[in-house]
């Protein structure tokens, strides 16, 4: 093959074949292309940080250019990447019914496996692009309302994973009730998903509090959906403590007959998450059934906003407004090669004083270019 049009309609039937991927790599550094470098470097395994810094720099150097036609109509700058191939993709709120259907077939779609629609500024028919036989690898979709209803009964290709249900304001009632019934036509979705909320409001306790009360009014995510997670783009601390309370109270994992009596536990339940300032917390518990003890705070996400330091003064912020729950530990994970002072984990071990005898652990996980 000598054309880059070649290689990316061979990719986009193989898209993870580790051997033309290294084929292509080859070929793009003989034509002095640096996403060869960046492809070559990902499939060598283990990384140096240096190398990791490397891919991150000419990514963000170039990413915008092998995005080729789609760069026109996706936010480059929120695009991520793995291994040099765009992994996750949003679309801008402009984007026209004419543009999708343009670039539903580029085979630079092949690799994405997580795709978000956001609210766009009037209705838009968005099947063209979405039903592509391209977006195969997708495994997370993020969209409004008006998305899902057009997708319920419709022939995916591709089997989600992750559902993401996006709001203009507030989630609410009316909106959870036509999500519940779009979702029951939708038919290939695992059967231990994750359920995505992201309002696009300024979150805080009493928002947090509302959304929750929501979710019991409609529970149909109880049997359908293993993690439920509240993604908070604008708000407090509080709306984020708020939430993890919500879930470690035994009200939020219960379902309540009429009569006000405990009638079922969540039957597939195994997280409760929220999503607030590039810090992940996630509420875990050992079965179905019983109370949830364990705490994971993710703060391993590339820095964009907040450093380490900043992540770690919101982490103690928030656990100090917790409430005492039957929590036995707490784990903190951290980027590989990041390292805590000694003041920081005093910090840390100081919010969590007030829940008494309970473990903390900072362990380390590689985030993968």
């Amino acid at each position: 093959m000598t054309d880059e049009t070649e290689f990316l309609e061979q990719l986009a039937e193989r898209p993870f074949d580790r051997a033309l991927r290294l084929v292509f790599a080859d070929w793009l550094q003989e034509q002095g292309n640096p996403r060869g470098e960046v492809i070559a470097l990902s499939l060598k395994g283990s990384l140096s940080l240096t190398e990791k810094r490397r891919i991150l720099k000419v990514t963000q150097a170039h990413g915008a250019e092998w995005l080729g036609p789609l760069a026109h109509h996706v936010n480059v700058a929120a695009t991520r990447w793995l291994g040099g191939f765009p992994n996750e993709v949003s679309f801008t709120s402009r984007v026209t019914e004419q543009d999708l259907a343009a670039i539903a077939s580029d085979p630079r779609w092949a690799c994405v496996r997580s795709l978000t629609v956001p609210p766009l500024r009037r209705a838009r028919e968005v099947r063209p692009l979405l039903l592509s036989e391209r977006l195969r690898q997708v495994k997370r979709l993020v969209a409004e309302v008006g998305v899902w209803k057009q997708l319920a009964g419709e022939p995916t290709p591709y089997t989600l994973e992750t559902l993401g249900l996006m709001s203009w304001e507030g989630v609410d009632d009316a909106e959870l009730e036509t999500f519940s019934t779009s979702l029951q036509r939708i038919p290939r979705v695992v059967s231990d998903a994750t359920l995505e909320l992201l309002p696009n409001e300024f979150v805080n306790g009493f928002n947090a509090a509302r959304v929750h009360r929501a979710l019991l009014a409609r529970p149909f995510w109880e049997r359908r959906f293993s993690t439920l997670q509240l993604n908070i783009t604008h708000g407090v601390l509080e709306g984020a403590a708020s939430w993890i309370d919500a879930g470690s109270a035994a009200g939020s994992w219960v379902t309540t007959t009429t009569a006000g009596t405990d009638a079922e536990r969540w039957a597939a339940g195994r997280c409760w998450s929220v999503h607030h300032s590039e810090i992940l917390f996630s509420l875990t518990r050992e079965h179905t059934g019983t109370p949830f003890t364990h705490l994971v705070i993710d703060v391993s996400a590339p820095k964009k906003n907040q450093g380490l330091s900043q992540r770690l003064a919101s982490i103690a912020a928030i656990l100090v407004q917790l409430h005492a729950r039957p929590l036995t530990d707490i784990e903190v994970i951290t980027e590989a090669g990041a390292t805590l002072r000694a003041a920081e984990r005093d910090a840390l071990r100081a919010s969590i004083r007030r829940f008494g005898q309970i473990e903390l652990r900072v362990s380390e996980r590689a985030v993968p270019m």
